[in-house]
């Protein structure tokens, strides 16, 4: 297993939790979050500047807060706090700068390589894009496509549409935006891509494997080909995170084999073109409610975000497993 970065304590504490409430301003006047000693960080709830809002669960209605992470290269964390229609920067040392304001519908969060980072929103089909600033670009519409779960960002600001059906629209820039037809044919199949091109699914095998499958696109009027099935472990569901080069990350869930209902979670990550697993801890139990993009992988680090069960604040931890490529 590879090193853990600023925000991780080893073992359980990490993703489990270790009580230190408070905030304090920085030296800078910037809001500072809630910092654990040993360097695992969790960022309070609540309606304060330097906090994130929380709503807990009713009788009609289940617990929501932060929907979505990301990590930057610089290794600070972006994360949408869509109670507050905002994303906020979260430093090292827990310093907490408001970058943007965003709609009150905002659901995922995609960051680029440069910092500039985009969000989709759920009542209106359109993804608005940002600089690293937080100055807003512009927006794109995913109206002609159905059950987009979420979005990714690339160099000059080109914007992914993801489906439930783990295929991938070309939504184009805010400079040049596609046209419906054009996003119609950019249809690719696969979460992401390896380094030569292949698309790159999951499934589950009846034997209960988790299988990584690669597709590679015809050529024409030529129907895809699969390139290969790398089995990776078993588990009940899984789903891919994100890629690096030809390293993927998934969230695996299994079953556990008791009476009651219960999830075992853990975070894999493993070469595509091979299926060598070079990265794989356990997640926990979900906390408070569970965010639509809990786990987030870029630049080589895999960022896990956990709503504590008590309340109190989302606790992020980050794992170095690979190089960016």
């Amino acid at each position: 297993m590879k090193a853990l970065s600023w925000m991780v304590l080893a073992g359980a504490c990490a993703l489990v939790g270790c009580a230190n409430d408070g905030a304090a301003k920085s030296e800078t006047g910037k809001t500072r979050a809630a910092l654990e000693s040993d360097g695992a960080k969790l960022v309070p709830f609540g309606d304060k500047g330097n906090e994130l809002g929380f709503a807990a669960a009713v009788s009609e209605r289940a617990a929501f807060g932060v929907p979505a992470v990301g990590r930057l290269a610089s290794g600070d964390v972006l994360v949408l706090d869509a109670l507050h229609s905002r994303v906020v920067r979260v430093a090292a040392d827990g310093a907490m700068t408001v970058v943007a304001k965003v709609d009150h519908d905002a659901d995922d969060l995609a960051v680029a390589d440069d910092g500039s980072f985009a969000v989709k929103r759920s009542t209106t089909p359109k993804v608005v894009v940002y600089t690293a600033q937080g100055a807003r670009v512009g927006e794109l519409s995913f109206g002609i496509l159905q059950d987009v779960e979420r979005i990714a960002l690339g160099p000059s600001r080109r914007v992914t549409a993801i489906s439930a059906h783990q295929e991938r629209y070309s939504l184009g820039s805010p400079t040049f935006p596609a046209s419906e037809t054009e996003v119609l044919h950019s249809k690719r199949e696969g979460i992401a891509s390896r380094v030569d091109g292949a698309g790159v699914s999951v499934i589950r095998e009846k034997d209960g494997s988790i299988v990584l499958v690669s597709i590679r696109a015809g050529a024409g009027d030529e129907r895809s080909t699969e390139v290969s099935r790398m089995k990776i472990g078993e588990g009940d569901s899984a789903r891919i995170v994100g890629m690096t080069g030809n390293l993927a990350c998934l969230r695996v869930e299994h079953l556990a084999k008791t009476t009651e209902i219960a999830v075992d979670r853990e975070a894999v990550c493993a070469d595509a073109t091979n299926g060598n697993v070079t990265f794989r801890t356990a997640l926990g139990a979900p906390g408070a409610y569970v965010p639509h993009r809990e786990l987030s992988f870029e630049n080589g680090a895999l960022t896990f975000a956990k709503p504590e069960t008590n309340g109190k604040g989302l606790r992020i931890a980050t794992f170095v497993v690979g190089d960016k490529k």
